[in-house]
Parts: structure tokens; sequence; C-alpha cells
């Protein structure tokens, strides 16, 4: 589990870019708990896809996820991103791409994302900074975690650990059965 435990939704703006596409692996391990999930290089050539989810069953289904960890006091993700990660999504075969920001979404960006749903080419999900963070405060694992470490009154506002190999099989153990939403929809159209 590449945990990059973070105590408050500001603190997450404090991350380096490769820790924010780590609390975004955390997310996607337990949002896609039956998943292979393969991190992009941590350099600028992951090409429009730090995150790679292909979700099993007779007719895998591929998922490109782009994390950008920007300053909330700065610009927003633009349509830029969004063109550059349905490119990503295209070329990579996946039906599904998810942007996950720190920050927040220009109308153009959103309007390019349900253009690009609409017309059918890629099932596009932006998540910005307040849906992401409420979405990791719902997951059970990290939430267990991130109370922890709380519990241990670490002064270390981001806590750091040992990111585990680029190619994660993740299986439930726990015996629960957790799909979500986006998970549901991407079995719902095999």
């Amino acid at each position: 589990y590449p945990s990059v435990i973070v105590q408050t939704q500001s603190d997450v703006y404090k991350l380096e870019a490769t820790d924010f596409e780590r609390l975004c692996q955390a997310w996607c391990m337990e949002s896609f708990p039956v998943a292979e999930i393969s991190r992009g290089p941590t350099n600028r050539g992951d090409q429009g896809v730090d995150i790679d989810v292909v979700v099993g069953g007779i007719t895998p289904m591929r998922v490109v996820i782009q994390a950008k960890c920007w300053d909330p006091q700065g610009p927003n993700i633009s349509i830029k991103v969004v063109n550059e990660t349905v490119g990503a999504a295209v070329a990579k075969n996946a039906g599904y791409a998810i942007v996950i920001t720190s920050t927040g979404f220009t109308a153009e960006a959103k309007a390019q994302a349900k253009r690009s749903t609409d017309d059918g080419k890629i099932n596009m999900n932006l998540m910005d900074g307040n849906a992401f963070w409420d979405s990791l405060m719902q997951l059970p694992e990290y939430s267990k975690r991130r109370s922890a470490m709380l519990q241990s009154n670490s002064l270390d506002p981001i806590s750091d650990a040992v990111v585990p190999s680029t190619h994660i099989k993740f299986t439930n153990q726990r015996g629960y059965t957790f799909a979500s939403k986006i998970e549901q929809k991407i079995m719902s159209d095999t």
C-alpha cells in the first residue's frame, strides 16, 4: 500500500508531484480492489498517464489516470490537460480516463471532458481537490492508516512510506466487496 498519508486537505497542496501520484495510487488500490495498477515514469515522460489501471474480467477494461497536484491559489486545470489525457487514453486503448487534481478545472476543461464522454470517445471523469479529498476520507484502509497516524501524535503532517514495485496486483483479501462508482460503470459497460 503506497502510504502517503496526509492529516488535512491543505497538506495535499504541500506534496511533491510524485507523492501526489502515490496518494492517487492508494486511492486506485481501494477504488479498484481487483485490478492491476501500475504507475508510469515519475518524470516528464509519462505521456499523459501517471497511473494505468486494468480491471479484469472477460474483456479487461483500462482506465488511465493523470494526477495534477497544483497550488490551489494558482490556475485551474485547463483543456490542454484534458486533451492530453484523452489522447493518452486513445493511445493506450483505454475506455476510461480520470484527471485527479488538488485544485479545480476551467469551464473549458469541463466542457471538453463532457464532449469526450458524449461523443463516445472516452468516458472522462474529472475529480477536483474537494471531491478527491472526500473520496479519500471514505476509503476504509486509507482512513484506518490516517487515524493511526493521527493517534500516534506524529508531528510530521505528511507520512511517507516505501513505494512498492510499479506493477501491483491488488486483490481484496479483507473479505469486503467494494466497488467505486467508476468501477461499477466499467463493469456495467462490459
